[in-house]
């Protein structure tokens, strides 16, 4: 007889646990009241629950190592100062005057749009 590869036994893991909850849902439309819902209920939110943590795990056992060895072994090396240039504004380019009406001045230097007045 051919033996299943884990994968397969996973596979069918799920289809046990699908075909269950279907059983349980099944069953809980078959109730009249809320009060007969209520424990199918709990039992698929509980079941529910614990296939989240247990795939929440699954991945954290997957990636953690992958995150460490992706920080850990690549680790770049910044250089202190910048491979771009320096972008300067009117107050860094060493402009004197600085007021309100000597930017506006600048602003009129630029080539005008058009909504401004001409």
């Amino acid at each position: 007889m051919n033996e299943l590869d884990p994968s397969s036994n996973e596979v069918l893991r799920l289809v046990a646990l699908l075909r269950q909850q279907d059983q349980l849902i099944f069953r809980m439309s078959q109730c009249n009241s809320w009060n007969g819902m209520q424990p199918i209920f709990r039992e698929l939110l509980e079941g529910t629950m614990r296939r989240m943590q247990d795939e929440s795990d699954r991945i954290r056992t997957l990636m953690i190592p992958e995150i460490r060895k992706a920080y850990l072994n690549d680790t770049p090396t910044y250089s202190i100062q910048s491979q771009s240039p320096r972008l300067e504004g009117p107050r860094d380019a060493g402009v004197e005057d600085t007021s309100p009406d000597r930017q506006l001045d600048q602003r009129d230097r630029r080539q005008k749009g058009p909504f401004d007045k001409p």
